[in-house]
């Protein structure tokens, strides 16, 4: 993040262009997974925007409450979408239908004291459908996300919000050109929002460490510290942004562990593929393959 030529490249919105394929801030995890799809803060014309504020919109007269931020069509464009909330004589109520409008359409926030569970109400066909709000309107209106913090001795200012999933890579290498020498068991890892001709860059790709096999330590072994550093990302780490030039929230979800089959066995606790019962919890038996024979039996 304190890298001004990898910053911005490293965190994206998910893309939900329909048909798109732009790498893999299109796919379904991205797009559909809480750990991936829900960056609660945006940051147009030096206003932060979040998850669940009621704010007003270029061309509408009613508020509009967010549901989501994320890009759309050829150019990534940064869209909103949300619910409109109608007035009537101090009492609000939610639209069910889902609009979405580009991000630059937010003009600003809306004092959210006016709400209240006794004002508000999720609408059907022009009707009051139930006496209450739908437990997603609930949600936005009155909850928060936990990723929500106030900056220290600033209270009512909120660091603002980095999503930047990850991915490792790890595999057998080799210190000498032979690769039969002096093996070592290495861990990597690479930003995953990065488009895939850059990925397998030699500058985008950062080491973690390596084992050699003879000390009796592999792969393996790197497994709890990294479990622990996960969590960690998981949860949301502050730490300074050159993009922003201020400490934000960075949120580092695992996405994917690079390997080849036996490693990715070894990662998932399961025996080689040679063996009949490779499942470490049941006893499934793999089934045996028989060669085809000729005419003659052979």
């Amino acid at each position: 993040m304190a890298n001004p030529r990898q910053c911005k490249s490293i965190s994206a919105l998910p893309d939900r262009t329909p048909g798109a394929s732009k790498g893999l801030i299109t796919g379904e995890k991205w797009t559909n997974h809480p750990l991936f799809q829900l960056l609660p803060q945006t940051t147009v014309n030096a206003k932060n925007f979040w998850i669940g504020d009621v704010v007003n919109l270029y061309g509408y007269d009613q508020k509009f409450l967010v549901k989501s931020f994320f890009s759309f069509g050829k150019e990534g464009t940064a869209f909103v979408d949300g619910y409109f909330i109608l007035e009537n004589n101090n009492n609000y109520g939610v639209a069910p239908d889902l609009h979405m409008f580009p991000q630059q359409n937010m003009i600003c926030t809306v004092d959210k004291d006016i709400f209240n569970p006794n004002n508000c109400c999720t609408l059907g066909l022009g009707i009051v459908e139930s006496p209450s709000l739908s437990d997603e309107h609930a949600r936005l209106l009155f909850g928060q996300s936990s990723l929500k913090i106030e900056k220290h001795g600033k209270p009512g200012e909120y660091l603002k919000v980095a999503i930047a999933p990850i991915f490792f890579f790890t595999d057998d290498t080799s210190g000498g050109t032979s690769k039969q020498h002096i093996q070592y068991e290495s861990w990597s890892m690479t930003y995953a929002a990065l488009p895939l001709e850059d990925r397998g860059r030699r500058e985008n790709t950062m080491f973690i460490g390596c084992a050699p096999k003879s000390d009796g330590v592999n792969a393996m072994h790197f497994i709890p510290g990294l479990s622990a550093d996960m969590k960690a990302l998981e949860a949301g780490v502050v730490m300074f942004s050159s993009e922003h030039n201020e400490l934000v929230l960075v949120k580092a979800s695992l996405m994917f562990i690079s390997a080849d089959n036996p490693t990715h066995s070894d990662i998932c606790g399961l025996m080689q593929q040679a063996t009949l019962y490779f499942c470490r919890i049941c006893y499934f038996m793999k089934a045996n393959k028989k060669k085809a024979s000729n005419s003659f039996g052979k």
